[in-house]
């Protein structure tokens, strides 16, 4: 869910994804093989899938990079998001 793009993680370290996806609610767990799992499950092209996962993740990244200057944010609420997705598997 869109939902989970949202980054709790400065407020709640420890936090999970809102729903389970495929098989787990941990974030630093949702690697490409969960999306080729995911895509077997649903019978969707696995190219398909993992291709749209990584470009919404590449997406993601490219926009908070962009414009986190216009948030105006504590530094380190940044730099624990930051880390956060340097951490993603995608």
């Amino acid at each position: 869910p869109a939902y989970d793009m949202v980054s709790t993680i400065p407020y709640i370290p420890s936090d999970k994804l809102a729903l389970q996806f495929v098989q787990t609610k941990d974030m630093k767990q949702c690697d490409i093989r969960l999306f080729e799992k995911l895509a077997d499950k649903a019978r969707l092209p696995k190219k398909l899938v993992v291709d749209t996962a990584r470009e919404t993740a590449e997406t993601t990244r490219e926009a908070w990079s962009k414009n986190k200057p216009h948030y105006a944010l504590p530094s380190e609420m940044e730099k624990i998001i930051d880390t956060h997705m340097k951490g993603t598997m995608l």
